[in-house]
């Protein structure tokens, strides 16, 4: 599934926070629920299944979560909305 990741994501988004996280929203936007964002992948659901993310997000966290900056960007993961 690819997932596309807008400005509007990263002004709303906190960093540090796992479910606040611009990656935790673009998420929710795609109709995931409940979802948890880790350094390696995310949780989602009822049963939070586990889904690993692309090295380029986990990079995209780290600079967003220690310098607060980060543009918009694509990527594919192997999950569908529970």
């Amino acid at each position: 599934m690819l997932i596309r990741m807008e400005q509007e994501h990263i002004d709303h988004g906190l960093r540090g926070e796992c479910s606040s996280c611009p990656v935790a929203l673009v998420l929710t936007d795609y109709r995931f629920t409940d979802v948890a964002v880790s350094g390696d992948g995310f949780t989602y659901g009822p049963k939070q299944d586990f889904v690993a993310l692309p090295e380029v997000v986990n990079d995209w966290i780290n600079e967003f979560d220690w310098h607060g900056t980060g543009s918009p960007i694509s990527f594919e993961i192997d999950a569908v909305p529970a």
